[in-house]
């Protein structure tokens, strides 16, 4: 089986012997049914090295700096705005209703802007007060940690192309076949689906879908897409440009 460390330091990395991919996992970006479909599919001649939020940004801009050379890179994406919206409701979820029995500093956001929409509008809000918390709240969590926090554009840049492979959301099953062919030679001829996971937290409300709302005006989405202008930058670059082997 594959083995696997997270958010492991940079000479831990490169002293690991074997293939070594590292797996930068965008949040809200299927990036724990990457993991487990990896998982079935290559053994111990690899080692996942799982990059997800806390120093993520920071280790991941260490090993690619002077070492982009020793890795498969292998990154998450998703458009930006359907990311962000995943991500505030997961996190009003499992920070808010799940911890609700605890009081929280961030208890006050989601009280404030209890849902994306209301979030998304008061960025735009023409009260300084108003639109400063709306936009420090943007940056909390799952939220803030978008395609742009974990690997700026010129950091991606300055690595090889050949060695980036891309798992976008809409495309899961078919860009997870081109990482195996290259790493592996062939595609595997017993394929197991894609796993889904997390998806289904709001089956265990009453009222999951009035608490988890998705939709947004035509005034919260232009809002969501100024605040994520570095995440769309990072987003379209990796959506246009050749990568992989």
């Amino acid at each position: 089986m594959m083995r696997s460390k997270i958010n492991p330091d940079v000479e831990t990395m490169l002293a690991t012997e074997g293939r070594r991919i590292l797996f930068i996992h965008v949040g809200k970006c299927a990036g724990e049914s990457i993991g487990r479909h990896l998982y079935s599919h290559l053994d111990d001649r690899f080692t996942l090295f799982e990059m997800h939020v806390y120093n993520a940004n920071q280790l991941i801009e260490q090993a690619l700096r002077d070492n982009a050379d020793q890795f498969d890179i292998l990154i998450a994406k998703r458009e930006p705005v359907g990311r962000f919206v995943s991500a505030f409701n997961w996190d009003k979820h499992n920070l808010h209703f799940k911890e609700k029995e605890k009081e929280t500093n961030y208890d006050k956001w989601y009280k404030r802007f209890p849902t994306v929409n209301e979030l998304g509008i008061a960025l735009g809000s023409d009260d300084p007060e108003t639109r400063d918390s709306a936009f420090k709240f943007s940056h909390f969590a799952h939220m803030g940690f978008g395609q742009a926090w974990y690997t700026p554009l010129p950091l991606l840049q300055s690595v090889p192309a050949d060695r980036m492979f891309v798992v976008d959301v809409a495309s899961l099953a078919d860009d997870l076949d081109r990482l195996y062919a290259s790493v592996l030679g062939h595609v595997p001829e017993r394929k197991k689906p894609v796993p889904q996971s997390k998806g289904d937290y709001q089956s265990n409300y009453e009222n999951g879908a009035a608490l988890f709302p998705t939709y947004l005006s035509e005034e919260a989405r232009r809002n969501i897409e100024l605040r994520l202008a570095d995440d769309f930058a990072v987003y379209n670059w990796l959506s246009r440009t050749p990568l992989g082997s």
